[in-house]
């Protein structure tokens, strides 16, 4: 599944066929209503995407093939499986790969820029999904669950 919309009004599910041999995998992306009802179709090998809260948008990060190792936001729209928009993402002053990690509203996405090597610095960015637009995210509140462990705690001197 890629994501539902809020109160479950839209539904975006993906599904491959690799049955059909090696070198022939297929794919599709359907939205559905919230009765079940298939309200849109296109094919997608291998999407990997995240429904926006209001169900209109579909969103995607890419590497660009080549030497320049850029990576892009893809949008698209739900209704008809086109491109809408593809922005450069200017995340990390390193090279990075950047992953979509959830919607922050209908038009922020957070995206996670992680170096392709250990040890290098990572961070997420707000991008807005119109203009491109990105900002680091300085706190990213996460919640921990139940249990965390924080290894050799001292306390004092």
């Amino acid at each position: 599944m890629l994501g539902l919309s809020e109160n479950a009004a839209v539904i975006a599910a993906a599904r491959n066929c690799p049955e059909r041999g090696e070198g022939s995998a297929t794919g599709t992306v359907t939205m559905l209503d919230r009765r079940g009802q298939v309200t849109g179709e296109w094919s997608g090998d291998g999407f990997d995407g995240d429904l926006s809260p209001g169900g209109d948008v579909l969103v995607t990060t890419h590497a660009t093939i080549g030497e320049d190792g850029d990576e892009h936001l893809f949008t698209y729209d739900t209704g008809t499986g086109k491109t809408m928009r593809k922005l450069k993402l200017r995340l990390l002053s390193e090279p990075s790969d950047a992953r979509g990690h959830g919607w922050l509203d209908a038009d922020e996405y957070i995206v996670e820029a992680e170096p392709p090597e250990p040890g290098g610095s990572f961070g997420y960015y707000q991008v807005n999904v119109r203009t491109g637009k990105s900002q680091w995210i300085r706190d990213l509140g996460l919640d921990l669950g139940d249990r965390i462990s924080l290894g050799d705690v001292r306390i004092g001197s």
